[in-house]
């Protein structure tokens, strides 16, 4: 997508009587592929729980406070500074 049209789009197109296409466009500065996957399995994982009136499961990833704890207690490990050490060499 041109930086002049907006970073995401969806669309959800109805192609038969209860058959629909959902298309998400997704500027790379949104998201990567691999995010961009992340999201879309997220997306049909709620829409899944909503149509057969289940509860919505919880995110596979965790919740933001844990992601930022587990990068916390790697940033302060002995394989960050191994790592930081390889990769600045």
């Amino acid at each position: 997508l041109p930086l002049d049209l907006p970073l995401y789009r969806f669309a959800l197109y109805q192609v038969g009587n209860a058959e629909f296409y959902w298309h998400a466009s997704l500027h790379h500065l949104v998201t990567d592929g691999f995010g961009g996957m992340v999201f879309c399995n997220r997306v049909a994982i709620i829409y899944s729980a909503l149509v057969t009136h289940q509860p919505i499961p919880a995110t596979f990833i965790g919740e933001l406070k844990d992601i930022i704890d587990l990068e916390t207690e790697y940033e302060n490990s002995s394989n960050y500074q191994q790592d930081k050490e390889y990769w600045f060499a």
